[in-house]
């Protein structure tokens, strides 16, 4: 069976939730290795508020299943907000078995006020990242990005206007 390149979106009819149509991207989910490191990049470098953290994940959270963790795995959860984003990035802990390795399937892509501001933190943080591209779109926009790792080798991408 082929994809032709065509969508057809006529027999679909949008699902509202709570006054919100549906499908609603919510916010990734990371699995850690240590909450208080990866709050040092999220929080107070990359600028996200700490909405609360939890260690009530019971045997029967869908963090095991969705991860694949066994149950002897040790979970804390963490809620992040953007500005303009409630509960846009959640942080999960894991300890007491070996973490799951970070694939390269998925970036975080993340507007920070300034790609530049940023190099010294990644680098105080002891974070590779490939040197900053600066680019000007078709329409005239001009950015700034930057790919790096988290502590846990979760890509992530940073950019900003220059």
């Amino acid at each position: 069976m082929g994809h032709s390149g065509a969508v057809s979106h006529g027999s679909i009819a949008p699902a509202t939730h709570a006054g919100q149509t549906l499908p609603l991207f919510r916010r990734p989910c990371l699995l850690v290795s240590d909450l208080q490191c990866s709050l040092v990049l999220y929080k107070d470098l990359l600028g996200f508020r700490l909405d609360w953290i939890s260690d009530r994940a019971g045997p029967h959270s869908y963090l095991y299943t969705t991860f694949g963790l066994p149950p002897e795995a040790r979970l804390i959860f963490a809620s992040l907000s953007s500005p303009t984003e409630p509960r846009a990035l959640a942080l999960t802990e894991v300890t007491g078995v070996t973490m799951p390795a970070a694939g390269n399937s998925l970036a975080l892509v993340i507007g920070v006020p300034s790609v530049e501001a940023i190099q010294s933190g990644l680098s105080r943080l002891g974070l590779a990242s490939c040197p900053i591209n600066r680019f000007t779109t078709e329409s005239g926009g001009r950015y700034c990005e930057q790919a790096c790792r988290d502590p846990d080798g979760h890509l992530l991408v940073l950019y900003s206007d220059r």
